[in-house]
């Protein structure tokens, strides 16, 4: 709603406060305050552009306002590292030998005997190839 000039035109600051104070300002209808905003009442499709390849999250260990992480590399996964959340390569310490042992025995549950040794043993050659490398 457009603002009415005023009838008459105020002559001094005191005609011009009186109007000011007169007049309803109201939003138009494509525009929202945020004291206007249900919680949760955001979705998706109303949030910005974002960057290609990105995601909306928080960085830093800390409450604030989120930024745009671009997964600017590929093979890279997000992780937290340092209390940073971050885009990062995955590193030979990443894999615990725990993780190891449980993934070579989800094989050994999933497989039949003959074919989940060779995975198994895929598995432990291609581990210690990349090991080895990394040095």
């Amino acid at each position: 709603m457009p603002l009415k000039p005023p009838q008459p035109v105020p002559q001094n600051q005191r005609d011009w406060d009186q109007w000011a104070r007169s007049v309803e300002v109201v939003p138009n209808n494509d525009s929202t305050g945020t004291d206007q905003l249900k919680d949760n009442a955001v979705t998706n499709a109303k949030l910005d552009d974002m960057p290609a390849l990105s995601v909306k999250a928080r960085s830093a260990n800390s409450s604030g306002d989120p930024v745009d992480l671009e997964a600017s590399t590929n093979g890279t996964f997000l992780q937290r590292r340092g209390d940073l959340l971050q885009w990062a390569v995955l590193q030979t310490g990443d894999i615990t030998a725990d993780m190891i042992t449980q993934h070579m025995n989800a094989i050994r549950a999933f497989l039949p005997r003959p074919a989940a040794e060779r995975a198994v043993d895929d598995v432990q050659v291609m581990l210690a190839s990349r090991i080895f490398r990394a040095r």
